[in-house]
């Protein structure tokens, strides 16, 4: 009986404020709207590199929630995209804007290879993260570094299907 009301309950009461539903990334839908916006954008593959003491926390004992939007200062070491493939030589600083959701903030990690957007804001380049995946690939795999080299170059976005 407790079970059941303890469902019932579930169904009826909205879930938390904690609880966050994301879609899953998706590359193609990212360069996509990165596409059709008017800011610029430029796609690089890389290490990033910042203090993680600087990445908001939610801390439990303090009321309220971490603030929506975080900028951090990084730099962006590695490759960047054109029609004809990935580039090296790209070495930035950039904006590491951290957005929170709730309390639920995004949580990169420092020195480890991502595929990236980089939005240009005036002088300055912007990677933001955010508690939902997507805009920022940690780890990419080579399959994804296949579909961002054709989605450039003007071919399918789509990820390879593999029997």
């Amino acid at each position: 009986m407790l079970c059941r009301a303890a469902l019932i309950a579930a169904l009826i009461f909205p879930l938390p404020a904690w609880a966050l539903s994301c879609p899953p990334a998706s590359f193609d839908s990212d360069f996509r709207r990165t596409q059709a916006s008017d800011d610029l954008y430029l796609i690089a593959r890389g290490t990033l590199m910042f203090d993680v003491r600087s990445v908001p926390r939610h801390d439990p004992d303090r009321a309220g929630n971490p603030p929506a939007s975080t900028d951090i200062k990084a730099f962006f070491k590695g490759s960047s995209l054109s029609r004809r493939g990935f580039h090296p030589g790209l070495r930035v600083p950039v904006t590491l804007r951290l957005r929170c959701r709730g309390h639920r903030c995004a949580t990169p990690l420092s020195g480890i290879r991502y595929l990236a957007f980089l939005k240009r804001e005036g002088d300055d380049y912007v990677i933001t993260a955010s508690p939902c995946p997507g805009m920022l690939y940690p780890e990419p795999t080579p399959d994804l570094l296949e579909t961002a080299q054709r989605c450039m170059a003007g071919g399918p976005c789509e990820p390879p299907h593999r029997d």
